[in-house]
């Protein structure tokens, strides 16, 4: 469909060249900074929610609620089809060649798939778990039909972050299931708990769907006022080359979701509810030590992205090796922090958490070690290379998965853990290595100015 030329009355397209400096709100250094902020605070929520909750509803209880959220993050990939990361690096390119209605029709052509995706999802569920659980703990099957509920905020959530991460708006776009979703959902299971409602594992995930619905509703507005800046043209529809697209972030999406889900879905099937609480826990150090990585992703997919359009490659060396400066630095004081934090497990989440120290400390330090590369994958799969970048962790998922069967029977939450630290630090290993091959970008830490906030 031809696009339509901006008449008198009509919306004016924003000048393209608008669109090719920084992110909007700040330089990358804000963004980065703003990014470990938000995400260390959000890290900070979720460990008083499992601290809460762990002393309300003890391993096996935890257990079921842990097993439900690792199969709802299963879930998600086949509502959002991989939208949400195809539009941080599909977006850009539009606005750099000025074409406004393109981008609406992508947001209304996406939101429209992923949210009917999701609802069909969450009204089949009943059926998809009784043939997908085979644990014989009947909490685990009954947390996991509740669970399914959040489907539809969920899916519609991410997809609204990915959007204005493509507009140039991440911290915008994160806020909200970063910082206001989790605040009200330990608002929420902090009130339960004091009234003195009797919480289980079913109740925490109603709560959860309250806080997701709220977050997706406060949201929407950074989103709409993002929106207005593309004025009101006539939407632009290219169905096929978005999907191709789509279904390649996609299959990126479902390999990296694979890989953070597996140890504990597998756990759940092949272990205990409690051998699956005690695993949830060392999950939430294993996911902080992920924060600096996170941060630098929401400062490099953006830039990547423009960059790489522009064909300004040393700019985007110079900034990958940087970003990999900052991102080293910050896994080794959360390595340390963390380590201390391992031995006073029983003291902190309640004395059944204690015996997940082992498994705490070989998450921890294998995540520091896999620090040592930067961040590459956020390079990698926001330039031309995302099919690859796909393939790579469809690799890592599928040896993780043969991981986790092989050594959970013998060994439980630490299995699990030597299983995933490894899978992850090859992964990240091969993706450095194809970065290097593919772009000439060598994302190593450099140790020049990696605290400066000067760069536009």
């Amino acid at each position: 469909m031809r696009e339509e030329i901006a008449r008198p009355g009509t919306a004016v397209r924003p000048d393209p060249e608008s669109w090719t400096g920084a992110p909007q709100g700040g330089s990358v250094s804000r963004v980065f900074f703003s990014a470990i902020t938000m995400r260390l605070f959000s890290a900070v929520a979720a460990f008083a929610l499992t601290m809460l909750l762990g002393r309300l509803l003890g391993a096996d209880g935890y257990g079921a609620y842990a097993f439900a959220m690792g199969w709802l993050s299963l879930a998600i990939l086949a509502t959002s089809l991989g939208f949400q990361h195809y539009a941080v690096r599909a977006i850009p390119p539009m606005l750099v060649a000025g074409r406004p209605p393109a981008v609406i029709g992508f947001i209304l052509a996406s939101a429209a798939l992923t949210g009917c995706l999701a609802l069909a999802a969450t009204l089949a569920a009943p059926t998809l778990v009784s043939m997908l659980v085979f644990s014989p703990d009947p909490r685990l099957e009954a947390a996991l039909v509740v669970a399914a509920v959040l489907l539809v905020p969920t899916t519609l959530n991410q997809l609204r972050s990915g959007i204005l991460r493509g507009l140039g708006q991440p911290v915008a776009g994160q806020l909200p299931e970063l910082v206001l979703q989790p605040t009200l959902l330990l608002g929420l299971v902090g009130a339960a708990w004091l009234v003195g409602t009797g919480l289980d594992a079913v109740t925490a995930l109603r709560l959860a769907f309250v806080a997701a619905i709220a977050s997706l509703a406060l949201g929407l507005l950074p989103l709409v006022r993002a929106l207005r800046t593309l004025g009101w043209a006539r939407p632009v529809f290219q169905g096929r080359p978005w999907m191709v697209g789509a279904v390649k972030s996609s299959f990126l999406f479902a390999a990296g979701t694979v890989m953070a889900a597996t140890d504990t879905v597998m756990l759940g099937q092949l272990s205990s509810a409690a051998e699956t609480g005690l695993y949830g826990v060392a999950a939430r150090f294993f996911q902080l030590m992920y924060l600096p990585a996170l941060a630098a992703s929401a400062a490099l997919a953006h830039e990547a992205s423009r960059l790489h359009a522009a064909g300004r490659m040393l700019e985007l060396s110079a900034l990958a090796r940087t970003t990999a400066t900052r991102t080293a630095l910050l896994a080794l004081v959360f390595a340390g922090g963390c380590t201390l934090v391992a031995f006073h497990l029983g003291a902190i989440f309640g004395p059944d958490f204690a015996a997940a120290k082992g498994a705490v400390l070989i998450l921890v330090w294998a995540r520091a070690a896999e620090a040592v590369f930067g961040h590459p994958g956020a390079i990698l799969a926001n330039t031309a290379f995302a099919g690859l970048t796909a393939v790579l962790f469809a690799a890592a998922a599928c040896g993780n998965i043969a991981l986790n069967a092989l050594l959970i029977p013998s060994f439980g939450a630490e299995g699990a853990a030597v299983a995933t630290g490894l899978s992850h630090f090859l992964l990240t290993a091969a993706v450095f290595a194809a970065t290097y091959l593919k772009l000439g970008v060598l994302s190593l830490p450099d140790g020049s100015r990696p605290w400066s906030t000067s760069e536009q």
